[in-house]
């Protein structure tokens, strides 16, 4: 998808180390990207 590169956060990892959300900080506000079925802590930046 390659959010990292775009400005988008990384949620905390979770139970199995897997990521299910992303955050995208705008100003005073942020977005949240709840991820389905998630993706492993230590897949490259590009895949996200």
């Amino acid at each position: 998808m390659g959010l990292a590169n775009k400005g988008w956060v990384r949620g905390e990892p979770q139970d199995g180390g897997w990521i299910g959300w992303m955050i995208k900080p705008l100003g005073r506000w942020s977005l949240i990207m709840e991820i389905d079925e998630g993706f492993a802590v230590g897949m490259s930046p590009s895949r996200t």
